[in-house]
């Protein structure tokens, strides 16, 4: 899933028929591409450099308090303050080490804007990522208004979503041992990154 993700935030389609959400969403991976394209970014010794570029791209166009408060599902109300500070930075910087990398593997895959769908201050964006061999996968984004901008939510593969995968993850663990080994496994891979 994660490498599609990544082709999903990395191609170029026009879109001029597109309304506000999927513009905001073609506008974040004009960005990224720009950064990946950069000749001066390339070289392994500006990696650091590259990936802050992007992380600084993509950062304020998720809401990743929404994210990790759905990902914790019915743990979130119990957790202090503090707590879902700590989590929200934690699993921000989580789903930044997964899909950056794999943003960096963009290789030229063509994306084609979709559907788009509104209603309520909720609307959807559909991508069809086209794979060198013409495989078509697609990769939907829900968004919300958020302080009169979009922001991305959740996103879909194939049927499977982001989200809801990181909640069958954690509850996992929280149902295994407690919801601080949850804490300690995120920080430790927050480490290692």
């Amino acid at each position: 899933m994660a490498p599609l993700l990544a082709a999903s935030l990395l191609a170029l389609a026009p879109a001029a028929w597109a309304g506000e959400p999927t513009n905001h969403v073609k506008d974040t991976v004009d960005k990224v591409i720009s950064i990946l394209r950069d000749p001066a970014l390339r070289p392994e010794a500006r990696r650091a450099e590259r990936r802050a570029k992007i992380r600084k791209a993509v950062e304020n166009e998720f809401d990743f308090a929404e994210m990790a408060r759905s990902a914790l599902a019915t743990h979130w109300d119990q957790r202090t303050l503090s707590e879902k500070k700590e989590f929200v930075d934690l699993f921000s910087r989580m789903i930044e080490r997964t899909y950056i990398g794999k943003i960096e593997l963009y290789t030229d895959e063509t994306i084609r804007y979709g559907k788009e769908r509104i209603e309520n201050g909720y609307a959807t964006v559909d991508t069809i990522v086209v794979a060198k061999k013409g495989q078509e996968v697609l990769i939907r984004y829900s968004m919300h208004k958020v302080n009169g901008g979009w922001k991305v939510y959740d996103v879909t593969v194939e049927g499977n979503r982001m989200v809801k995968n990181f909640r069958d993850q954690f509850q996992s663990i929280i149902r295994r041992s407690s919801y601080e080994d949850l804490v300690k496994t995120l920080r430790a891979k927050q480490d290692e990154g």
